[in-house]
């Protein structure tokens, strides 16, 4: 069972990235005005495709936050600061 929350939550970013598993809003990250957000958002839509979802949230896997950091020149923790401060990241607790 898990809860959606409208705000990211600090607290439940510090345990994903210790599981390293989480959910992306793909609608709060397709409304950021940037273009360079532009081969993320086509990359998680290309894993939701593949999972037959079609729902606002992608459930980020381990070897896919680990394909994200290495092609932002990331670390993980880096990614995931990354996106809560962009606020897309939400609780799967």
């Amino acid at each position: 069972m898990f809860e959606r929350r409208s705000d990211s939550d600090p607290e439940a970013l510090r345990a994903l990235g210790s599981s390293k598993k989480l959910a992306v809003n793909m609608e709060k990250l397709q409304s950021l005005p940037q273009a360079k957000f532009k081969p993320l958002v086509e990359y998680l839509t290309g894993i939701q495709s593949q999972r037959g979802e079609n729902h606002s949230l992608v459930f980020v896997r381990s070897n896919e936050l680990d394909l994200i950091a290495s092609l932002a020149g990331e670390s993980e923790e880096g990614v995931l600061a990354g996106f809560e401060e962009l606020g897309v990241v939400m609780s799967t607790n």
